[in-house]
């Protein structure tokens, strides 16, 4: 018999985002600008990832899902950054070819 997962209630995901976020940052915190909310590391520092840009939440709990995607994708994008880097697309396209015009 398949168990039925418990659906988790809007506050009890907000508290499972704020702990994973908390656990990278102890000190981290909610801030607000323009009204729009967005989270700290606790030393006045954005949590934010420097390849793709996350626009601040509206709300409270959009912020710290916003933060916990953010440090669960960076390590996704640092392991794989090679395969997309410049070098690497350029050394395929530099690929040396065997001269066919030599073959007779």
């Amino acid at each position: 018999m398949i168990k039925k997962q418990k659906t988790l209630t809007r506050s009890e995901e907000l508290i499972r985002y704020k702990n994973s976020v908390k656990k990278q940052f102890p000190n981290a915190i909610i801030k607000q600008y323009y009204g729009k909310y967005y989270v700290e590391d606790g030393e006045g520092n954005k949590i934010k990832s420097k390849d793709f840009d996350v626009s601040n939440a509206n709300t409270v709990f959009g912020a710290w899902k916003n933060a916990k995607l953010i440090l669960q994708n960076i390590p996704i994008i640092e392991r794989n950054m090679y395969k997309f880097s410049d070098d690497k697309i350029y050394d395929s396209f530099v690929r040396i070819k065997p001269d066919r015009s030599s073959k007779q």
